[in-house]
This record gives structure tokens, sequence and C-alpha cells, in this order.
């Protein structure tokens, strides 16, 4: 089933893994919209504001995109924001710089 995939090189299949997982977050983002509308259509058919029905929307979280992976262990990503992690401050104690340790968004 994925035999087109062990061909490609470890540095290919995570560029392919975060190209995917950015798909999957713009298309759950799109049909949660159509669905949203479908729902708010349906609810004014009956009478009613979505509001009514769901409840006030709340405004989600952005969630950020990971900006530096751990060249030793390439499951361990950081978004640049909070804590630094123990891998990204040892990659700098051992010589690594922060340009090094960026994942490539292109």
């Amino acid at each position: 089933m994925f035999t087109q995939f062990e061909t490609m090189s470890i540095l290919e299949l995570i560029k392919a893994r975060d190209e995917i997982e950015s798909l999957i977050v713009e298309m759950k983002k799109s049909e949660r919209q159509v669905l949203l509308e479908n729902f708010a259509d349906q609810a004014k058919k009956a009478g009613f504001s979505l509001e009514e029905i769901v409840g006030k929307q709340r405004k989600q979280s952005k969630q950020s995109k990971a900006k530096f992976r751990n060249p030793n262990d390439l499951t361990q990503t950081w978004t640049g924001r909070g804590r630094k992690p123990a891998w990204f401050i040892d990659c700098l104690a051992n010589g690594k710089t922060e340009k090094d340790l960026l994942i490539s968004m292109g």
C-alpha cells in the first residue's frame, strides 16, 4: 500500500508528512465552514439561529507550527515559543546554530 514511500529518503518522507499535515488542517477548516453554513441554514429554516442551537461559538486557538527539528531525533520538534527544549539547548552547546535546526518551509 505504501510502496511508493519506501524508496523515499527520510527527509523526503518528513517533507511529505509535513505537507500532508498542512493539507489535512486546511481541508478540515474548509469542511468545518461548509458544515457550519449548512447547520445555520437548517436552523434558520426551523426558526432558530445557529447560536440558539449550539451555543455561542468560541474562538479556536491557533496551534503553532513546528519551527525547529532535532537532527538527532527527527520526531522532536519545537515551535520556537515557550521554554527551549533540552535537545535544542544541547544542540546549540554542541556547535549547532538555530539556523541549522530550522525546518525547511519550502
